[in-house]
């Protein structure tokens, strides 16, 4: 009865209250974690992007997301359930830079 994915909000749902599968993606329970305190992004590339604090901090518990840096992040097959870029924008810009 337990998974190891989550079903993550790419813009926040406490700000946007948007359930639509263009404002969601899978990710692990860590790397949900990591992407909800604005240590991970996904780039307009839709790459994966580390923040520069986590480079810097050293710390047993986030170097592993130094592994994570510049991979592809994976698209549905389906198009239509592409994430809407306009979501990450909103991540990038309040949640990803405030480190």
């Amino acid at each position: 009865d337990h998974t190891a994915i989550d079903a993550a909000h790419i813009h926040a749902w406490s700000d946007s209250h948007n359930d639509r599968i263009q404002n969601g993606m899978a990710l692990s329970k860590l790397c949900h974690w990591a992407y909800d305190a604005g240590l991970i992004t996904v780039t307009k590339n839709m790459q994966i992007k580390v923040s520069h604090w986590v480079r810097h901090e050293q710390h047993e518990h986030v170097n592993y997301l130094l592994e994570l840096d510049g991979m592809p992040f994976h698209l549905p097959e389906n198009p239509t359930h592409h994430p809407n870029e306009q979501h990450f924008e909103w991540h990038r810009k309040h949640r990803f830079n405030k480190w």
